[in-house]
């Protein structure tokens, strides 16, 4: 159970039960959110607009992408509705800054990525490619992306001494920001990624995925284009892009396992700000607020979910007047 703090614990809380029944994206946009503003807000023995206000600067001083920002601008102003609704607080509306072009990620579901598995293992396509083994390489790499959510190239570029499987431990070298870090496989994966190597190692002399000879990996191009090619015959993702949309890609696996990970500690008992240091270092992130940005949902899902509230504050505020 989240415990708040600050002068508007209560309320927290309370506006908090509202979201019980929304999808599990938007409740922990909504726990981490109000962790944070109840942390900012504690220092002050009063409620006013300043306070709010003060708390709007640092959103907007901060590094968080705009879409980020947008989002919790609007929370805080869900809030703040909520606040007017129920209480005798009555707080200005924070002004939410012009959305600017921004990437927003494709949300696998689980079937979905029961169907990527099940097509991957099969090995039934025809897929034009010059790598002798791309049949057995493809449904391990996949596997990596989906539930270690590692980036396209890092996992491309893992060399068959950085894999340990006698620990179950990948070391991944070639990062965004070349920062090395571990990934620690659970056993089933790490069962199958050892089953792969002992495999590969036969027709590989440096790479876990080679590519078109034994000295090469697998190019980001040639995996790109198989994605297209493994989407279009499964049929998943949106048939037409809204703006700033890429649609389903590999990147996005990196959301699915940042999401699934994070509902994972969340079962297990293991609370919101004590689990974000954890995956952030694991996916890679330099700061807290990259990681923060995995964990939602498509801005649609999003922005439903806060005009579903928005409706029920109006609703309320006329049934108290």
């Amino acid at each position: 159970m989240i415990v708040f703090h600050s002068i508007l614990a209560n309320e927290m809380s309370n506006f908090l039960k509202l979201y019980t029944n929304s999808s599990y994206g938007t409740q922990i946009h909504y726990q981490y959110f109000l962790i944070s503003l109840d942390s900012f807000l504690a220092k002050y023995s009063i409620v006013d607009d300043t306070a709010f206000q003060e708390w709007a600067k640092t959103i907007f001083e901060s590094d968080y992408q705009n879409k980020t920002k947008i989002s919790k601008i609007m929370m805080v102003n869900s809030f703040i509705k909520y606040l007017h609704a129920t209480t005798s607080h009555k707080l200005k509306q924070i002004p939410v800054p012009k959305d600017r072009k921004t990437y927003l990620p494709y949300i696998y579901s689980d079937n979905e990525i029961r169907q990527i598995i099940t097509y991957l293992d099969d090995m039934k396509y025809n897929y034009d490619s010059e790598i002798k083994h791309v049949k057995i390489e493809l449904p391990i790499l996949f596997r990596l992306y989906i539930y270690t959510g590692m980036r396209r190239d890092e996992a491309l570029n893992i060399k068959l001494e950085d894999y340990d499987d006698i620990n179950g431990t990948i070391v991944l070298r070639k990062t965004k920001g070349m920062k090395e870090r571990f990934i620690p496989l659970n056993n089933e994966l790490n069962k199958i990624v050892k089953l792969y190597k002992n495999y590969i190692i036969k027709h590989s002399k440096q790479y876990l995925f080679p590519g078109t000879n034994d000295t090469n990996h697998i190019t980001g191009n040639s995996l790109h284009y198989f994605f297209l090619s493994m989407r279009e015959q499964i049929g998943f993702g949106p048939s037409k892009l809204k703006k700033h949309e890429r649609g389903a890609c590999i990147h996005c696996f990196r959301h699915y396992f940042a999401i699934h990970a994070f509902k994972k500690a969340q079962d297990e008992g293991r609370s919101i700000d004590t689990s974000i240091p954890y995956l952030s270092y694991y996916l890679g992130h330099q700061d807290f607020g990259r990681t923060e940005e995995y964990l939602k949902f498509t801005p649609d899902m999003f922005l439903d979910e806060t005009s579903k509230f928005e409706n029920f504050a109006d609703d309320l505020m006329e049934d108290i007047l």
